[in-house]
């Protein structure tokens, strides 16, 4: 059990012990996936956090029962692996993820915009334009449009599976 700070020499801690290293709300997740495996008869997998001397590590425990034909429970047993590492990249990854979203939600805005200013502006002078510089400013507001209808795919498939849309 050195996963919970123990040698092998110290031996086989009890449950009530196991379960007292157990932070709080991992104690009662933990202690209800024994009683619905003792219960039902069924396995469990559950995430824990634990406190070993000073630190918090994450634990994941997997467990199950062993029954007799007649529903009696002969056996609970089960294990645990230690998921620290695993939890701390998801947490980066999930920090990173969000860094993300936010530099493109804001990127987003920093160039539709402007985009829009001079697509408005645009139609705007088209108003009082004629001829060539008519032909021009028509020439310039069809491009922002397009370069606008062009930034807005960009943007969707960078936000499309992320809580933006």
């Amino acid at each position: 059990f050195p996963i919970y700070g123990r040698q092998r020499s110290q031996g086989e801690p009890a449950l009530d012990e196991l379960l007292e290293m157990h932070l709080p709300e991992s104690r009662e997740r933990l202690q209800a996936a024994i009683d619905c495996a003792l219960r039902e008869g069924v396995g469990y997998v559950v995430d824990l956090q634990i406190r070993v001397e000073s630190a918090v590590r994450w634990i994941r425990a997997t467990g199950g029962v062993r029954q007799r034909s007649d529903g009696y429970v002969e056996e609970l047993g089960g294990s645990v692996v230690d998921i620290t590492d695993l939890k701390r990249i998801q947490a980066e990854l999930q920090q990173a993820t969000e860094l993300k979203s936010a530099f493109v939600a804001n990127l987003s805005h920093e160039l539709r915009t402007p985009m829009n200013a001079i697509i408005g502006l645009a139609s705007l002078l088209t108003q009082s334009l004629q001829g060539e510089e008519l032909n021009q400013m028509q020439l310039i507001r069809g491009s922002a449009e397009d370069l606008l209808g062009l930034i807005n795919e960009v943007f969707y498939f960078c936000f499309k599976g992320s809580s933006f849309f």
